[in-house]
C-alpha cells in the first residue's frame, strides 16, 4: 500500500546522510570536528524506517484485515539489494588492488556476514570500537546498520501481522512495551557494554520503534490530537535544533546509543509528526536540492564509505576533501538513476531480478570463500611481502600469541621494586617492553593489568581496589602504579579522582601521556606503501625524507597534543612522574620520528601500536635514555 509522498522526510534523510558523510570525512575546521555527532544519522534513519514501514503495514491491516508479506518483501529487495551488491562488488575489485592477504580476508568475511545479513555482529567482533576510524581498513563497516534494519524487516511485519490478527487491542500496549525493554536495556548495556552496544540489534530496536510507535498514532488517533499551526511551527523548529544540537555537538565521548540519544530521535519524532505544515523548517527541508540529496541518500550512504575509505588507504594519490564529496555525488547519482530507479520499476519482473540477485550473491559468496581459503591471494603483490612483514595483521596476531604466552602476570615474591603497569592496548605495548629487556632493569618487578578500554574505566578499577579489603591483588602488592592507556579526558577530574585512590592506597603514581600517533592507513604505514612502490626498503636519503614524513599533525595528533597538555599540567602541580612517550622515538626539533629497529623491523604495525620486535627496541632505548626513573 503506498504512502502519501511527504518530501519533508526527504529532507529529513538529506541532513542524516550528509551528517554521516561529514562526519567520516572529519570536516574540521580550527581543528575542530564540525560534524562531532554526524554519526546520529544513522539513528534519524532507523526512526525514519520505523515509522514508513509501520506505516505501510498498519495501513493495510486496517484497509484490508490482511497484509501482503510477497509484497512488502518485493519491495525491500528491489530497493535495497541491487545497489549493495554493485557497492560490493566494485569494492571487491578495488581491494584486490590494494589490500594486503589479511586485509583481504578481513574483507571477504565482512562481505559474507553482509550478505547474510549479520554483519552488525561481525564488525563487533572484529571492531568493537566503532570510532577507531584511524585504524580502521573496513570499507563495509557501514553495512552494519544497514543489517539491524533488514533485521527489523525480517522479523517486525510478522509481530506486527500476527499481534494485529489476535491481540489487536494490545497492539499499542505492545509497541510501547518492547519500545521500554529495548529502551532501557540500550542504557543499561551503554554503561557496562559501550561499545557492544552501539551494534547490537536490541540496543537499536527502541529507535526503529519510535518511528512505528508514531506511525501507529498517527493512523488511528491523529484526527483526534487537535493543535494550531503555531504551535506545529514551534515544535518542528525545536525538533531541527534538537537534530542540530546532536550533530555539532555530540561526539564519540558520549555513549550511544543511551539515554542521550533521546535527544536526535525526539528530534526526528518531531518534525516527521509536525513537519508536514507549512513553517521554515518544512520549506528548507522541502527545497529541491535537499529532496533531491534525500532521494538519493540510500546510494550516497553505500557508496561515500568506501570511496572515503579506498581514498585514505591509498598515500600516492590522495584526493582532498571537496574532490571526494564530488565523486561520492556523481556515483550516487548514477547509482539511484541507473541501478536504484531500474531495479524498482515492475516492468522488470521480479522473477528476473530474483534470478540474478540470487546467482550474484551465489558468486560474492563463492569468491569470497575462495578468498579465505587462498589466504588472501599473496602472488598478487611482485613484492615479497612475508619478507618485509607488510602485511600488518600478522605482527597484531604476533601480539596476540605474545600475550597468550605471557599472559598477565602477578609479581614475584621477591625484594625488588614492584612496577604495576596498568591500562589498555598501548599498556600492553610497554610492558611488552620491559618483558622483553628483563636484564636490562634488575631491579625492578613488573606486572600488568591491562582490562581497561576507555579512560572511565580507569577509575572504576582504582575504586574496586582497595587495599583494605583485598590486599592480594596486583595493586595492593604494588609499589609503583604506570598508567599507559589512550587517554581520553577533557578535563583533570578523572586524574584527581584517580591520583587520590592511588594516593590513598600509600601507592606511587607514574602517568604517560599518549603514545605517538602516525596518519598510517588502515593496515598500510607509509613505510609499507614505499615498499610496495618500490619493492626494496628505503636507504638513508629516503629514511630520513620518510620519518619526517611520518611525523604529522593531524586532527587526532592535535586532540592528543591538547590531552598531553593537561596530563603534563596535572602532574606538574601534583608532583607525579610523568613519562613523555614521545621522547623515546621522535625528535620534536626535527619533526621526525624512527620507525625500523636497528635490524630493520618495523616498530609500528599501524597508526600508535608497538609490533613485539618494536616494543623490544623500545625496550632498550627505554634503558638507554634512562627514561624510567623512580625520581622526579
Amino acid at each position: 500500500m503506498k504512502l502519501n509522498y511527504r518530501p519533508e522526510i526527504d529532507g529529513l534523510r538529506a541532513i542524516a546522510v550528509i551528517s554521516v558523510i561529514f562526519f567520516h570525512l572529519k570536516i574540521n575546521l580550527f581543528n575542530h570536528s564540525l560534524f562531532s555527532g554526524g554519526y546520529l544519522g544513522v539513528d534519524i534513519f532507523f526512526v525514519i524506517s520505523g515509522y514508513l514501514i509501520s506505516s505501510i503495514i498498519i495501513k493495510e491491516l486496517n484497509t484490508t484485515g490482511s497484509f501482503s508479506f510477497k509484497n512488502f518483501y518485493e519491495r525491500r529487495i528491489r530497493r535495497i539489494i541491487p545497489v549493495l551488491f554493485v557497492v560490493i562488488i566494485a569494492s571487491t575489485a578495488l581491494a584486490w588492488m590494494y589490500f594486503l592477504p589479511s586485509s583481504f580476508i578481513d574483507f571477504a568475511k565482512s562481505i559474507i556476514s553482509t550478505l547474510i545479513i549479520i554483519s552488525n555482529f561481525y564488525f563487533l567482533d572484529v571492531q568493537s570500537n566503532y570510532f577507531d576510524l584511524e585504524v580502521n581498513f573496513r570499507p563495509l563497516l557501514h553495512t552494519w546498520s544497514l543489517s539491524i534494519e533488514e533485521q527489523f524487516y525480517l522479523v517486525f511485519p510478522f509481530v506486527l501481522f500476527f499481534s494485529f490478527k489476535y491481540l489487536k487491542f494490545f497492539l499499542f500496549h505492545l509497541l510501547i512495551f518492547f519500545f521500554l525493554i529495548s529502551f532501557f536495556f540500550s542504557v543499561w548495556a551503554s554503561e557496562v557494554y559501550p561499545w557492544y552496544n552501539f551494534y547490537l540489534t536490541p540496543s537499536r530496536a527502541w529507535e526503529l520503534l519510535f518511528g512505528s510507535i508514531l506511525a501507529y498514532v498517527e493512523i488511528n488517533h491523529r484526527n483526534k490530537i487537535k493543535f494550531n499551526k503555531f504551535f506545529a511551527e514551534k515544535m518542528t523548529f525545536f525538533g531541527f535544533l534538537l537534530i542540530i544540537y546532536g550533530i555539532f555537538l555530540f561526539d564519540e565521548q558520549i555513549k550511544h546509543p543511551s539515554l542521550k540519544t533521546l535527544v536526535p530521535v525526539i528530534g526526528t519524532g518531531l518534525i516527521i509528526w509536525f513537519g508536514r505544515e507549512k513553517s521554515i523548517i518544512n520549506k528548507l527541508l522541502t527545497y529541491r536540492s535537499v529532496v533531491f540529496l534525500g532521494l538519493i541518500s540510500y546510494s550516497l550512504y553505500l557508496w561515500h564509505y568506501p570511496i572515503i575509505i579506498f581514498n585514505n588507504y591509498n598515500w600516492s594519490i590522495k584526493i582532498p576533501n571537496y574532490f571526494i564529496l564530488l565523486i561520492i555525488f556523481v556515483i550516487s547519482c548514477i547509482s539511484y538513476f541507473f541501478i536504484e530507479r531500474i531495479f524498482r520499476v515492475k516492468k522488470i519482473k521480479f522473477k528476473l531480478v530474483c534470478m540474478v540477485l540470487i546467482s550474484v550473491f551465489i558468486a560474492l559468496n563463492a569468491f569470497s570463500f575462495y578468498i579465505i581459503k587462498n589466504n588472501g591471494f599473496k602472488n598478487r603483490f611482485a613484492t615479497n611481502i612475508e619478507n618485509y612483514k607488510l602485511d600488518n595483521q600478522i605482527h597484531g596476531k604476533e601480539r596476540t600469541e605474545f600475550k597468550k604466552k605471557i599472559g598477565s602476570p602477578d609479581f614475584q615474591k621477591n625484594t625488588k621494586i614492584k612496577i604495576l603497569i596498568v591500562g589498555d592496548s598501548h599498556g600492553r605495548g610497554l610492558f611488552n617492553s620491559f618483558i622483553q629487556n628483563l636484564d636490562l632493569f634488575p631491579l625492578y618487578d613488573f606486572a600488568i593489568d591491562d582490562v581497561i578500554l576507555e579512560t572511565v574505566n580507569l577509575l572504576k578499577y582504582f575504586k574496586n581496589n582497595d587495599c583494605n579489603k583485598n590486599k592480594n591483588s596486583k595493586f595492593c602488592k604494588s609499589d609503583y602504579v604506570v598508567i599507559s592507556t589512550n587517554w581520553k579526558v577533557r578535563n583533570d577530574d578523572i586524574l584527581e579522582k584517580i591520583f587520590y585512590l592511588v594516593k590513598k592506597n600509600n601507592k606511587k603514581l607514574i602517568l604517560t601521556n599518549t603514545n605517538v600517533t602516525f596518519l598510517n592507513i588502515g593496515q598500510n604505514t607509509i613505510i609499507d606503501n614505499f615498499i610496495l612502490k618500490k619493492k626494496r626498503i628505503p636507504n638513508i636519503l629516503e629514511s630520513e625524507k620518510i620519518k619526517k614524513k611520518y611525523y604529522v599533525v593531524n586532527s587526532s595528533q592535535v586532540i592528543r597534543n591538547r590531552t598531553n597538555e593537561l596530563i603534563s599540567n596535572f602532574s606538574k602541580k601534583n608532583k607525579i612522574i610523568l613519562l613523555k612517550k614521545e621522547d623515546l622515538l621522535c625528535d620534536r626539533f626535527k619533526k621526525k620520528c624512527d620507525f625500523f629497529t636497528e635490524n630493520g623491523d618495523k616498530l609500528y604495525f599501524d597508526s600508535s601500536h608497538f609490533t613485539i620486535k618494536g616494543s623490544k627496541y623500545l625496550g632498550k632505548v627505554i634503558f638507554e635514555k634512562n627514561w624510567f626513573k623512580l625520581s622526579n
